[in-house]
């Protein structure tokens, strides 16, 4: 995975942390990203192949497709693994 950091403009930085631009290519294969316990808050908007991805529900035992963006928030501990396969663009705005 590629992640772009960009810094935001001064008079939002007191708001938003940064904004990062991520980008994944998993062919043949699926990858699986342990989603951990952070406390970070985020905003991600699913540019390109949202539909190649899910997500493993721990607490439920059931696997769901992402939407085109979602938001997170504090977790204290690891409810979920994204479940990756094709290309990925994301935007993200960090907290």
């Amino acid at each position: 995975m590629t992640i772009r950091k960009l810094t935001p403009s001064p008079g939002v930085r007191k708001f938003v942390r940064n904004f990062e631009l991520r980008e994944l290519v998993v062919q043949d294969r699926i990858g699986i990203r342990p989603l951990p316990a952070r406390p970070g808050q985020f905003i991600i908007f699913h540019l390109e192949d949202c539909g190649g991805c899910q997500l493993f529900d721990h607490r439920r035992g059931k696997l769901f497709g992402t939407p085109p963006a979602g938001v997170l928030g504090p977790q204290t501990c690891r409810a979920f693994d994204a479940l990756w396969m094709g290309k990925f663009r994301d935007f993200v705005i960090c907290f």
